[in-house]
């Protein structure tokens, strides 16, 4: 055997070859057998892409996307360019939606504790759980799901919920626009959603929102956002940004301030207070000197202005930027 002195380029080359062919001398055809169609789909070609047209849901709210699909499997979401949602573009969520729609690593077979079960067993011990509940019309029975845009999931659960009288459906969303939605309500009498129009607005003055950032409306609101920024027309779209930690808004915002999550009511009260030449609440310098430049922008830009307010702060401020 050669000392280390005589281990030259061509040696560790060899022995670089050699190890990568042995594994690949080990690799052969998977063990699984290949079954053609009986009935070949309409417009299938096997191996060829085909791309369909679907909602993704993100927060209670769809967005049009296209999704090729290979042999049935879906390999790529892209934007759906006719859905105004979209616009033809993605984000991270919706990128990450295939494995939604089809992931390896899925689990295969349902779980009782730490062990797992079969699909009859489950099965089994759900039909003694409903008979149960059946018994007192549901009562004890809870229902826990994310926001349902499905109208096909919607029907099925009233029916259940016909069925058990008793019992009780709850949803709930890690992150939700629940507080914005009963703001609307304490200022219109009913619940709506916000669709800013940011690309005809001059000025907008984002309190803890991020528009820019992850969210049902990242995509569109981004692009109308910088949209308009690039539009050579008068007046340029100004940005006031006041928020408690950095965000995309923050960094892409004309004016921004770093504000104690506890003063942003104080802030927005005194925006309001300024509006109607009153005498605003107690806040620190620099806050204070950006609520009288917010206020005395929005009086500008009166019809071409838009107050945004964070999910996270309550309804009542939510009310108060409507206003």
């Amino acid at each position: 055997m050669n000392g280390p002195r005589d281990f030259d380029r061509r040696t560790a080359l060899k022995f670089l070859a050699g190890g990568i062919a042995l594994p690949l001398a080990g690799c052969g055809k998977p063990a699984e057998e290949i079954v053609p169609y009986v009935d070949m789909p309409e417009g299938l070609l096997p191996g060829e892409p085909m791309k369909f047209a679907t909602t993704l849901a993100l927060g209670g709210y769809g967005r049009g996307a296209l999704v090729s699909t290979i042999d049935g499997r879906p390999i790529k979401v892209e934007g759906n360019p006719r859905h105004p949602a979209s616009l033809g573009a993605t984000d991270v969520f919706a990128e990450a939606d295939i494995l939604s729609l089809y992931d390896p690593d899925r689990s295969q077979a349902p779980r009782h504790r730490d062990d797992v079960a079969t699909w009859d067993a489950f099965a089994l011990a759900l039909r003694g759980e409903m008979q149960r509940a059946t018994a007192r019309q549901g009562a004890g029975l809870a229902l826990l799901t994310e926001r349902v845009t499905s109208p096909t999931l919607r029907r099925q659960i009233g029916d259940l919920l016909k069925q058990y009288p008793q019992a009780r459906w709850y949803v709930h969303e890690p992150v939700s626009d629940d507080f914005a939605v009963r703001g609307s309500t304490m200022a219109f009498g009913r619940p709506l959603s916000a669709l800013p129009r940011i690309a005809d607005a001059a000025l907008i003055v984002a309190i803890d929102a991020d528009f820019l950032g992850a969210g049902p409306r990242q995509i569109a609101d981004a692009r109308a956002f910088a949209q308009r920024r690039q539009r050579a027309v008068a007046p340029f779209l100004r940005l006031y940004a006041v928020e408690p930690d950095w965000s995309l808004t923050g960094a892409n915002a004309d004016h921004r301030l770093a504000l104690h999550p506890g003063l942003l009511r104080n802030l927005a009260l005194a925006i309001a207070a300024h509006l109607q030449g009153e005498s605003p609440p107690d806040l620190p310098e620099g806050a204070a000197q950006l609520a009288k430049a917010a206020a005395a922008d929005l009086e500008a830009n009166h019809g071409r202005a838009i107050v945004m307010v964070g999910e996270r702060q309550p309804p009542e401020l939510h009310a108060l930027a409507h206003w």
